[in-house]
């Protein structure tokens, strides 16, 4: 005499779900379930997306927003060159025998001379930093950078030209005359001074971004997109 389980209640939640006829609960046996193609029943899992590949760290687009900035920022050197000559202070040398003497306090025109440099730096870094928010609508990766690299060899550009343009060097005036007066060269001694300008444009344009792309959200596939009004 055998003994016979009684069928499980459909509606119990903690019966072992049944097995539809013609699968088995072994893949690869044989069985439809097995055969490649194939699937078994729903238990009811959510299906998941394929795999994305992860997007481009920059594109072609960031690269040429990237050298725009750069391009904008050398302009905007070229422009605090001059700035410097005019503005900052002047140090008047005057011969006495084989040395040169500064006519003035010599330590407050030298420091005149960084300060100046730095003022004007800054201000260039925030101008860029307003223009490249104005003028690249999409924000990217390539901005950043354009203003941090721009910034900097901007700022070093300034700083050469200044020198170049500005009053001769100390060396050309050896072997002048007693009592010959001449002013001292524009001579970044603080040379920290230049990275006043890519913290600023970095600090200002991230400032705008917060401001004024509140509504903006970062999309799974590294894109921009702006919310919907």
């Amino acid at each position: 005499m055998s003994a016979r389980y009684p069928e499980p209640d459909p509606a119990d939640p903690w019966a072992a779900p049944r097995f539809q006829p013609g699968y088995s609960s072994q893949p690869g046996a044989g069985t439809e379930w097995g055969t490649a193609g194939a699937s078994g029943p729903d238990w009811g899992m959510p299906s998941y997306p394929p795999f994305a590949g992860r997007p481009p760290i920059a594109t072609s687009r960031d690269v040429l927003a990237a050298l725009g900035v750069v391009v904008l920022s050398l302009a905007v050197g070229v422009a605090v060159a001059y700035g410097w000559l005019a503005f900052a202070p002047k140090l008047e040398l005057v011969v006495r025998g084989d040395t040169a003497v500064p006519v003035g306090l010599e330590g407050e025109a030298l420091v005149g001379l960084d300060g100046t440099f730095a003022m004007l730096a800054a201000g260039a870094g925030v101008l860029c930093a307003v223009i490249a928010f104005l003028w690249q609508r999409r924000r990217s990766i390539g901005v950043v950078i354009g203003l941090a690299a721009g910034g900097a060899a901007a700022a070093q550009l300034a700083a050469y030209l200044g020198g170049l343009i500005g009053p001769a060097a100390l060396s050309t005036h050896r072997g002048d005359p007693d009592g010959a007066v001449f002013t001292h060269p524009l001579e970044l001694r603080a040379t920290g001074v230049i990275l006043l300008w890519p913290i600023a444009a970095l600090l200002v344009y991230l400032a705008l971004t917060l401001l004024f792309d509140h509504d903006e959200r970062r999309r799974g596939d590294g894109g921009w997109y702006t919310r919907p009004g």
